[in-house]
């Protein structure tokens, strides 16, 4: 099992990541910006590269990870600068703000599962391994292609308690790739304004509720306001502060779904202390109400 390296100056977008005129798109997927983030998302491996005619170009997400099995088959993937052959029984685990694009040969099969952000954080909390932070290729082990199968048959059912047993299997199975990842390599080196949008996430990430200033997030990196948004608009294609709501409301929907908690309980939690003021931002960053959206989800 080897940990993917950077790769040669022939890959032609390596050395375009730190020019914020030719950045790699950033893209948001299954409600990263808006909509219901599920607590993941599973598709086949034709259902996402057949219809892109079996090639996905070079892109990243800030708020999503992935890992993909390929199970028949092949191609190739290209991990923040290398190329690397895709067999039978290869896993690739891709983190959040990795440049990443795959080739597949036509009728290829496997599954992809994509992980929002907050559920990573929710299955490891403060054990989330440093493997995690960085991408891995590997062989799919049974323990891990079992557990990327368990995922996959829990998210699809539908059963009773079905949040906790799915927070708990993905868990499981990012374990087991930092696991395997643990005698792979060192990191994949980053460019400045990539280690400083990670650096900021992960603040974001446990701060968001009580913090919404971009210049703190700024000072706590040892930057300027304007410097972490140079940066954010480079990697994500938005400002820090659009980074900043966006992970509010994430929240915010996450919450409406999936608890019973009162909606001004809810935005209290997420720093409002008016309930009008919560519903206005909702409302502008979704089109609709609180409690609406809530009505909506539950039917």
């Amino acid at each position: 099992m080897a940990r993917i390296q950077a790769g040669s100056a022939k890959n032609l977008y390596q050395s375009r990541m730190n020019n914020p005129a030719t950045r790699i798109p950033a893209f948001g997927l299954y409600g990263e910006a808006e909509g219901l983030p599920d607590l993941c998302h599973v598709e086949t491996l034709a259902d996402r590269a057949a219809p892109l005619d079996w090639e996905i170009a070079i892109h990243r997400h800030d708020a999503l990870s992935q890992l993909l099995l390929m199970e028949n088959g092949g191609g190739w993937a290209e991990v923040d600068g290398a190329r690397h052959a895709l067999r039978s029984g290869t896993v690739v685990f891709v983190p959040r703000l990795c440049a990443h694009g795959f080739a597949f040969e036509p009728g290829s099969e496997g599954m992809v599962i994509t992980f929002p952000q907050a559920t990573l954080a929710a299955a490891l909390g403060a054990r989330t391994p440093p493997e995690l932070a960085r991408p891995w290729l590997g062989p799919a082990e049974p323990e891990l292609r079992e557990a990327l199968r368990q995922i996959a048959d829990e998210h699809r059912a539908q059963r009773s308690l079905r949040a906790p047993v799915l927070t708990g299997l993905i868990g499981l199975c990012l374990l087991r790739v930092a696991r395997a990842a643990e005698d792979g390599g060192g990191p994949v080196p980053q460019g400045p304004y990539e280690a400083l949008v990670a650096g900021f996430l992960v603040l974001l990430d446990a701060r968001f509720r009580e913090e919404k200033r971009v210049a703190a997030y700024a000072g706590a990196l040892g930057r300027t306001a304007s410097h972490l948004n140079r940066a954010c608009r480079a990697v994500l294609g938005r400002s820090a502060s659009r980074v900043i709501r966006q992970r509010v409301m994430m929240e915010a929907r996450r919450e409406l779904a999936y608890t019973l908690r009162p909606v001004s309980e809810i935005g209290w939690s997420l720093g409002f202390d008016d309930p009008a003021h919560f519903a206005k931002a909702f409302r502008q960053e979704t089109g609709q109400s609180p409690r609406a959206f809530r009505a909506g989800v539950l039917g």
